[in-house]
């Protein structure tokens, strides 16, 4: 659980799958903004950057932010990741 303030905006970062053609993404939510921000590099040589997310709660209360990893020629999401924001 990560605590929120309304309309405050939170950074999250997810190892990114490099070329492998993995992305992440975030699900739609309600109360939620997401923006997908251009990734960025994990400082090793040959290392995959991370996928980063500028999150800003928009409502009051707890919200769940789901996020998949999908390769575009894949119906089913590889991982999931949910974070949930207490927002107050």
């Amino acid at each position: 659980m990560v605590d929120a303030e309304i309309g405050r905006t939170l950074e999250f970062a997810l190892p990114g799958g490099g070329t492998t053609g993995y992305r992440w993404e975030a699900r739609p939510v309600d109360g939620v903004e997401v923006k997908r921000l251009p990734s960025r590099p994990t400082g090793a040589f040959g290392g995959a950057a991370r996928d980063i997310f500028q999150v800003t709660p928009r409502r009051a209360g707890d919200i769940s932010l789901q996020l998949e990893l999908q390769a575009p020629w894949q119906a089913k999401s590889a991982e999931t990741r949910v974070v949930t924001l207490r927002v107050r």
